[in-house]
Formats: structure tokens, sequence, C-alpha cells
């Protein structure tokens, strides 16, 4: 039950997030396979990057809790995402098509 629970909170604002990004840049399309691929990566890049913000914190000496929480997470989130999906868009188009 706690696996469909994250999904449905940490999933939709990827994915909502993952449509922003992709309408606002002019050669990526919105389809079903580019936000599934932002959304795994958006999981990846969030995870990996609050993995960096709190070693960085706790080396400082910064403890206690964090209000910047979920702007760490949806800064991930996007990293994640756009390197996913563009790493997918580098590998499947043509070189006349990357300009």
């Amino acid at each position: 039950m706690f696996d469909i629970y994250v999904l449905i909170i940490y999933g939709v604002p990827f994915a909502v997030l993952g449509v922003i990004t992709l309408s606002c840049v002019p050669k990526w399309r919105v389809t079903v396979g580019n936000i599934c691929l932002f959304v795994v990566g958006g999981f990846v890049g969030s995870m990996g990057f609050l993995q960096l913000v709190i070693r960085i914190m706790s080396a400082r000496g910064i403890n206690g809790p964090n209000v910047f929480f979920y702007l760490f997470v949806a800064t991930g989130a996007e990293i994640g995402g756009v390197l996913l999906v563009f790493a997918r868009y580098v590998l499947t188009s043509s070189r006349s098509n990357r300009v």
C-alpha cells in the first residue's frame, strides 16, 4: 500500500513537471513515452540529488529539519528527467535533426 501511495504522491507531480518541461522545449514532443522517461528520470534524479544535498549539509554541520526538502526533490527531478529525455533524444535522432 505504501508503494502505491509514494507512486501517486511523487509520480503525478513529476508527470506534470515533465509535461511543462517538454512543452517548453521546441524539439521535444509531449508523448506518453517521453513523460514516462521523465518520471523515471525524476525518481532517480530526485533521490540522487537529495542524497547529495544531505551529504553536503552533514559535512558542513547543518543538522535538523530542512524546510527546503521539496525544493531539492523538485530540482533533482527536473535534472534527472531532462537528462534522461535528452539522452533518448540524442541516441534516437539523426545528426541532421539535432540542431
